[in-house]
C-alpha cells in the first residue's frame, strides 16, 4: 500500500513545475490586468479633473483667470522671482501636477511662455487643453 502511494506521490511531483508555471502564468495575468485597470482609471480622474472642478469652472479656465489677475506681477517675474515661480507652479499643479512651465523675455514688450508637461506622458492632454483655454494677452506669447 506505501509502494502505491509512494508512486502516485511522485507520479504528481512530476506535474509540479507544470502547475507552478501555469499558477505564475495565471498571476502575471491578473497583475498585468490590475496595472491596465488601475491606468485606465488615473486617466478618466484625470480626464474629469479637465473638464470640471468645483467651482464650476475648468481647471484651466481657473488659472486663466488667476493669471490675468497676476498678469502686471507674472510679466515683471525678475523683481520676485521664486515667489512668482511658486505661484505659477502651484496654480499650474491645481490643473495637473506634471505641468511646468518656462518664461522666456523676447523683448521688452513681451514674453514666452512655454508651458511642458516635461516628458510626462499622462501630462499631454492638460498641456494642449490650458493653452488652447489661454486668453488673447499682448504681452504674452504662449506655448
Amino acid at each position: 500500500m506505501n509502494s502505491i502511494l509512494i508512486e502516485h506521490i511522485k507520479g504528481n511531483l512530476k506535474r509540479l513545475p507544470l502547475l507552478l508555471l501555469a499558477l505564475s502564468q495565471i498571476l502575471a495575468a491578473v497583475f498585468a490586468n490590475t496595472i491596465i485597470a488601475d491606468d485606465i482609471l488615473k486617466r478618466e480622474i484625470s480626464m474629469t479633473k479637465i473638464n470640471s472642478n468645483n467651482t464650476g469652472d475648468s481647471p484651466e479656465n481657473s488659472f486663466w483667470k488667476w493669471f490675468v489677475q497676476n498678469e502686471d506681477r507674472m510679466f515683471n517675474f525678475e523683481k520676485d522671482q521664486y515667489k512668482i515661480f511658486t505661484e505659477l507652479d502651484e496654480e499650474l499643479d491645481k490643473v495637473q501636477e506634471d505641468l511646468t512651465f518656462e518664461l522666456s523675455r523676447l523683448d521688452n514688450s513681451k514674453i514666452e511662455f512655454t508651458i511642458s508637461a516635461g516628458g510626462v506622458s499622462e501630462g499631454f492632454p492638460f498641456v494642449k487643453s490650458l493653452a488652447e483655454a489661454a486668453p488673447k494677452l499682448q504681452r504674452w506669447e504662449i506655448i
